[in-house]
């Protein structure tokens, strides 16, 4: 209220307006977010659309909890306006699941791996979260179950050139109970790729212990430890340093969008 205050004697001071928008955007408040970045955007030197896009892609996601998806994708689209961010991409992954239009997820997907292939993990993950007490919540898991088959059955070298693409299909090729193919798959790459990443190794090693093949384990065991790093595996901001075992879209530290980035280190 008290920064409102400054505003009335003087609107153009884009100092006072942004610290209103961190507010907003920290307690969620996405319409009043939305008001005062488009303020912002008219007297600021910075570009405000990739924010202002991240915000239409937060009050969009209120619409597809409420299952009203007609107002999400107006939403949505209002959003790829400003920018195309892999928030928003997400999102239309969802929207595209729930309305029974598969074959155009599988196309978002690609579009989105391909171009963004280090998100891979955060993908799926985001497509997971939706609440069980969901009006569409069987329609969407069925047609997210077809999804997660296409993506594991794709067979592109360039994508698996990313460890993200890799380790998202062991784990759920895991999660099916599939561990000889996720086997395959990472001992595929681990023969093919003499520098290949530590992250993908130790995940051959874990699943060797997993299946009982202990001497194989041992054996890359031994070879693995000359070049392995000790630290934990970590996400954090590009911009700030920020660390967190969470995904964050918006960092809670220098409060930029999409800044999140993998450490893989074991």
């Amino acid at each position: 209220e008290t920064y409102k205050d400054v505003l009335k004697v003087n609107r153009d001071q884009s100092d006072i307006i942004l610290a209103i928008c961190r507010i907003y955007e920290d307690t969620k408040e996405w319409d009043q977010a939305y008001k005062y970045r488009i303020m912002l955007s008219k007297i600021s030197h910075e570009n405000q659309a990739e924010t202002i896009s991240h915000i239409l892609v937060e009050k969009a996601k209120t619409h597809f909890d409420q299952a009203e998806y007609q107002l999400c994708e107006e939403e949505l689209e209002e959003a790829f306006k400003y920018a195309p961010s892999v928030s928003a991409q997400i999102l239309e992954l969802k929207i595209n699941l729930i309305r029974d239009r598969v074959e155009q997820a599988k196309e978002v997907l690609m579009e989105l791996l391909r171009e963004y292939p280090m998100y891979t993990s955060f993908v799926f993950v985001s497509l997971e979260e939706i609440h069980s007490k969901h009006k569409d919540y069987e329609k969407y898991t069925n047609n997210y179950a077809l999804l997660k088959k296409y993506f594991i059955d794709v067979d592109d070298i360039d994508l698996h050139k990313s460890s993200s693409v890799t380790l998202t299909k062991v784990r759920l090729l895991k999660e099916q109970n599939l561990k000889e193919q996720a086997l395959e798959l990472l001992k595929f790459w681990i023969d093919k790729d003499g520098h290949v990443s530590d992250v993908l190794r130790v995940e051959y090693v874990k699943l060797l212990i997993e299946m009982g093949l202990n001497e194989e384990a041992l054996s890359h065991t031994k070879m693995m430890l000359e070049k392995v790093n000790n630290s934990l595996a970590r996400h954090f901001c590009s911009q700030c340093g920020y660390n967190s075992d969470d995904i964050f879209w918006r960092c809670p530290q220098c409060h930029r969008w999409e800044t999140i980035q993998f450490r893989w280190k074991i």
